[in-house]
């Protein structure tokens, strides 16, 4: 019971009820012991509290009290308006998002009803009572914004990106690029090749290079010497701190949008990022080769350093050219020093990878694509790039992670205002990561069958890789199918995985770890303290990051320049800031991505041939489109839209499989049977259609896009099985509408 709470708020919850997972020694099976959940009882609180015990309880309660924090609580909603009208004089409004209970708006009778088939931006008055009051602010217009940057201005209202507000005001900047000559002398200088790889169009805030084969080179922008350059650096500082995070999208095949939310103001990003053949102030972090092995070295082994320098990047290029150059398909992407430089780079990260998932590592599963399983030449090589970039990266993170792990850095390092405030242990923000629970190991278990899903029996890497390569090493898999099943069984495990946040921890320590299930060695949640720097024109947190390092190596900002330290309520700012606008840049990406999807099927379906299944389940299965992208698209099919007077389903729970009996009543053909196999063991032709019975234009809802009809191989009579669903999606999916579940709030709030 959210209880007039917003997200990001702190809550004050009152434990309602709990459920423990426990070992039930009654029910006990021939050749091993069964784990069962169950609700606790007396026996079962009266054992001792130990942090394995806490990691398997799953506690109810309600929110009885909400604060918010400095994250900005959402004002403006993106609405539908509700089906429902009582009353001319009051409008009700549901938000998209699904953050709110119906928000009741009063309505001049004079006006027009607001358009049904539309988006409304509603601005939340107050939240007194059950449904919250709010005024009409704008009709969004929908289907008259056919370009990114219209589209984009929807999407920044429904996940509250408010700081780019048209009246927010704006910085002056430099006329020229800032001089950096009397900075670079005492720089050292990259004398060999680097290489960037971004997006075209985006701001490139990342470099890499090899001086020797024992040693790899990251650069990363040093922002905070070009904020210190600039006339209104403190103003331009304190923006990119609300800001929190920069949003760039991309479409369902993974083309970058011309739209963006910058986190440094428009003008300031490509004056500070890298560019072909300019100089450059970087950080840059020597990351040490084993030769032994040939991957790079565990940054907690204290061999890996940092330091200020100037790069002239060489040569940017986009993914697509650089895995042209690595594939050597194409000889005149960039010169033979550039090439050599992105196939080493390549052949470091993929020992790199496949020793850290050997030693039970999951950094790979989680940071990027790893190359687990995939026969297909041509479709690894879609992979090299990003694991380059995803590697370095997280290597770099890692190392940060690492070096600012010492409350007393942080405690020199904040502004003299705030230093009567700061104690000897802290506080420090740092990243941590979420215990996993019962329903991460859940989501584990739709991959890992014979897992028992539960947090007493551990979730190992090893198993987890070995239940990816039997997904993938079936032979009727072609490339582009077994490339779309890798995606999507790399976001189950995403799925199963706990997420990060930063705090503001008072302990080094911060949390505890002793006697947790997922902190011994080879569990697949044991990952290793990190601190984000790689992208510093995208991240607050990154320049934060930054300062840091930067103290370590002697820099002291003194005079003018000492706004450039951080005081304790805007490290407090920036942690709570990154936290919700990093939760949002998720989200914000599925949004483009079902948009981008949806226009494109505006006029006609799409057919799919040999689609693939993924997770199966009783109610529902989902069918992975095979896209050349490294982005995942899916969609699930009801199993109640197979369900009629001519085809039955039954699940079967031992192999997690759907059973087909069908009958064609318009031949003599007789009855076909078919099984839905989990994990790309079943194959089918299917339509993809834009879902007409929700007609906003642009409006990425949870059903936009379905599978219109699927034609399935028969193990048993006539084959192939075409059943129709779309007619029977339709009607279903458009009374998501909860108007006949919020009946009783209206009714009670208009008597």
């Amino acid at each position: 019971n959210r209880n007039r709470a917003w997200d990001y708020d702190w809550c004050w919850v009152r434990i309602l009820a709990a459920r423990v997972e426990v070992r039930d020694n009654e029910a006990l099976k021939k050749g091993g012991q069964r784990i069962n959940m169950r609700c606790t009882n007396q026996n079962n609180f009266d054992q001792p509290w130990d942090a394995a015990a806490a990691e398997a309880s799953t506690l109810f309660g309600t929110v009885v009290r909400a604060h918010a924090q400095q994250s900005p609580r959402q004002r403006l909603v993106v609405c539908v308006r509700s089906r429902i009208v009582r009353s001319l004089n009051s409008m009700m409004f549901r938000a998209i998002n699904g953050k709110f209970p119906l928000i009741k708006v009063p309505w001049n009778p004079a006006r027009d009803i607001p358009d049904l088939h539309d988006l409304h931006v509603i601005e939340m008055q107050s939240w007194n009572s059950e449904l919250p009051m709010g005024r009409h602010i704008e009709t969004l217009n929908m289907s008259l914004r056919n370009d990114d940057q219209a589209v984009l201005y929807a999407i920044r209202r429904s996940l509250n990106f408010c700081d780019w507000e048209e009246h927010c005001p704006r910085v002056a900047l430099n006329n020229a690029l800032p001089s950096i000559a009397h900075l670079s002398s005492a720089r050292p200088h990259s004398k060999t090749p680097v290489v960037c790889i971004q997006h075209s169009g985006w701001p490139i805030s990342i470099a890499f290079s090899m001086p020797s084969e024992a040693v790899v080179h990251v650069h990363v922008v040093d922002v905070t010497e070009y904020l210190a350059l600039e006339a209104h650096g403190k103003e331009l500082d304190a923006q990119a701190r609300q800001r929190g995070c920069g949003l760039w999208l991309t479409d369902y095949l993974d083309r970058p949008s011309s739209a963006s939310l910058p986190l440094l103001q428009d003008g300031l990003a490509e004056k500070v990022g890298f560019v072909e053949s300019r100089e450059t102030l970087a950080l840059t972090f020597e990351l040490p080769v084993d030769m032994a092995t040939g991957v790079i070295e565990n940054p907690a082994q204290g061999k890996a350093k940092h330091f200020e320098s100037v790069v002239k990047c060489d040569r940017a290029l986009t993914y697509c050219e650089a895995e042209l150059a690595i594939s050597g398909n194409h000889d005149t992407v960039c010169c033979s020093a550039i090439t050599a430089l992105l196939k080493s780079l390549s052949k470091l990260t993929r020992r790199t990878e496949h020793k850290a998932l050997m030693h039970g590592q999951s950094y790979p599963l989680e940071q990027w694509d790893p190359e687990v399983g995939l026969s297909h030449p041509e479709m690894a090589s879609t992979l090299h790039t990003r694991a380059v970039v995803g590697c370095l990266s997280f290597f770099v993170n890692w190392y940060a992670g690492q070096a600012l792990s010492q409350p007393v850095l942080w405690k020199e390092i904040q502004s003299p205002d705030d230093m009567n405030q700061v104690r000897t242990d802290g506080p420090m923000p740092r990243w941590v990561f979420m215990r996993p629970d019962a329903q991460h190991h859940r989501s584990l278990h739709k991959i890992l069958r014979n897992h028992p899903g539960t947090i007493a029996a551990g979730v190992n890497t090893a198993d987890v890789i070995q239940g990816l390569k039997v997904a993938l090493h079936q032979p009727h898999l072609a490339g582009d199918q077994q490339f779309a099943l890798q995606k999507a069984l790399f976001r189950q495990v995403r799925l199963g995985l706990t997420g990060g946040v930063y705090r503001l921890c008072e302990n080094a320590q911060w949390p505890p770890q002793g006697g947790a299930q997922h902190a011994k060695k080879g569990q697949l949640f044991r990952r290793p303290k990190m601190f984000h720097v790689s992208a510093p024109l995208a991240r607050y947190i990154d320049i934060i990051g930054q300062k840091a390092l930067k103290w370590q190596n002697g820099w002291r900002p003194l005079g003018q320049l000492s706004w450039l330290k951080p005081s304790l309520a805007q490290l407090q700012q920036a942690v709570e800031r990154t936290n919700m606008r990093m939760d949002a840049l998720r989200f914000a990406g599925f949004v483009q991505r079902q948009i981008s999807l949806m226009s494109d099927l505006q006029s006609s379906s799409l057919k799919v041939p040999r689609a693939i299944v993924g997770f199966v389940g009783p109610s529902l299965f989902e069918v992975i489109i095979p896209v050349p992208s490294s982005v995942h698209v899916s969609l699930q099919v009801p199993a109640s839209a197979l369900r009629g007077s001519t085809c039955s389903l039954e699940f079967d729970a031992s192999k997690g499989s759907l059973k087909v009996m069908h009958v064609d009543m318009w031949s003599d053909a007789g009855r076909s049977e078919a099984e839905i196999k989990p994990w790309g063991s079943t194959c089918m032709d299917c339509t993809v259609s834009r879902n007409m019975a929700q007609p906003i234009a642009h409006h990425a809802s949870a059903h936009a896009v379905v599978v219109s009809s699927v034609s399935l191989p028969a193990s048993a009579g006539p084959s192939p099985i075409n059943i129709s669903v779309g007619h029977k999606m339709f009607p279903e999916v458009f009374s998501e509408h909860p108007d006949l579940r919020e009946m009783h709030r209206i009714d009670s709030s208009l008597s």
